[in-house]
């Protein structure tokens, strides 16, 4: 049987994409670590309320071995549930995620906003928000 541990995302820089995934709820306790064989540098963090782990990794000086998915060889998405959809909004935004799609109503959720972002640290991350209002609002008009 297998067991889910962790998500890998590649990036050009463990701190801006650090800092990118502090603002949706992880946390990085562990010092970075060096992986001379495989030519990597990188960290885990986790999203306690969430249960989520993830490994960022970035080249060493001298590697290339993460160049597929740093210049779009492979796409990741993430979503997550947003209570408060306008101060979401607006706390992605400052915290440098500009919107890329949305939001739209979206049928997988019952007609729920959503609506997708992408930060500069992450160029093949794609972050996914659902509204998660239980009011009628979330699902006409302007979200």
């Amino acid at each position: 049987m297998l067991r889910f541990d962790h998500i890998g995302l590649a990036t050009r820089s463990l701190v801006r994409a650090q800092a990118a995934l502090r603002e949706l709820g992880f946390a990085f306790s562990d010092p970075p670590f060096v992986d001379s064989v495989q030519g990597v540098r990188g960290c885990f963090g986790s999203c306690s309320s969430e249960g989520l782990r993830v490994e960022l990794l970035e080249n060493l000086p001298d590697s290339r071995v993460l160049d597929p998915w740093l210049s779009g060889g492979a796409g990741y998405q993430l979503a997550f549930w947003a209570d408060s959809w306008e101060e979401e909004l607006l706390r992605l935004a400052q915290a440098g995620w500009r919107p890329i799609r949305g939001p739209d109503p979206a049928s997988a959720f019952g007609g729920r906003w959503i609506a997708f972002f992408m930060h500069p640290g992450f160029p093949n991350l794609i972050l996914e928000l659902i509204h998660a209002g239980d009011d009628a609002a979330h699902r006409t008009g302007t979200p």
